[in-house]
């Protein structure tokens, strides 16, 4: 941020934080930008199964 000429920093209803940041060098303006979401407790991990101890797409093998 220090060296940023103009700084922007937004979120939206959704929950996504964006940082953009214009930078000059040698007389031209570049961009820099970030956004972050959110992750909800729910979506995390795959779903249902990952509170098991299993990844969602993966099946149990059969110990014989």
């Amino acid at each position: 941020m220090a060296v940023a000429t103009k700084v922007s920093i937004r979120s939206d209803q959704g929950g996504v934080l964006s940082l953009q940041f214009m930078v000059e060098w040698e007389g031209r303006a570049s961009f820099v930008d970030f956004r972050f979401l959110g992750v909800d407790d729910g979506e995390a991990g795959g779903g249902e199964n990952a509170e098991e101890g299993e990844w969602e797409g993966e099946e149990e093998e059969d110990s014989e």
